[in-house]
């Protein structure tokens, strides 16, 4: 939206493609092995992740 008028995405891909998963797992790959490297508990869906750690503030 720009000044209140639509403007529909013309780059990018498209939400709910079917290839979007596969490209952010092959794109993520590596965060998640350092993650699971590191003993960090997460949990992961395509672009979204949440890292689970404790805080002793």
């Amino acid at each position: 939206m720009d000044n209140g008028v639509f403007e529909p995405t013309t780059i990018g891909m498209p939400q709910g493609g079917v290839f979007f998963p596969l490209l952010a797992n092959i794109a993520l790959n590596s965060l998640d092995w350092h993650l699971d490297e590191h003993g960090l508990r997460f949990v992961c869906y395509a672009d979204d992740f949440v890292v689970m750690c404790r805080s002793h503030t």
